[in-house]
């Protein structure tokens, strides 16, 4: 394989990660957003505590907004995003019919948030090491 073949072909998987990324992050905040503003969203038999799905809802967004947007915003920028969409639908929700604030559900946002970013943290840390390790020596 040319080196012209192989940079094509890096550039068209960067595209196509960057597409799949970017849908798995904006499919979730509707599907979020659908769910923390309907007045009486559908409910599985044994679903899991309002603080769970909260905690795990942020650090899934934390960590696809990260493989999404990477180049475009700082890990600090997205925690602070994620933060103030959390608040807002809390204060959409006290104006919405069966819902109202809570700071426990913004609570265990902010949980989220804060272990998705260790996640991306750990993980940039990592494919770092790899990546120098791989690097051969001139």
């Amino acid at each position: 394989m040319t080196q012209r073949s192989r940079q094509s072909s890096e550039a068209k998987l960067a595209f196509l990660t960057g597409v799949i990324s970017r849908t798995a992050f904006w499919g979730a905040l509707g599907v979020i957003t659908w769910m923390a503003l309907t007045p009486r969203p559908p409910v599985a038999a044994h679903s899991p505590s309002d603080a769970i799905q909260h905690f795990v809802a942020f650090s899934y967004l934390t960590v696809v907004m990260w493989c999404a947007y990477e180049r475009r915003m700082t890990l600090a920028q997205m925690i602070a995003a994620l933060f103030l969409y959390g608040a807002g639908i809390e204060v959409i929700q006290y104006f919405v019919p069966n819902r109202y604030f809570s700071l426990s559900d913004l609570a265990a946002d902010a949980l989220g948030i804060t272990i998705g970013a260790a996640i991306v943290t750990a993980t940039n840390r990592i494919l770092e090491r790899l990546r120098h390790d791989s690097t051969p020596a001139v």
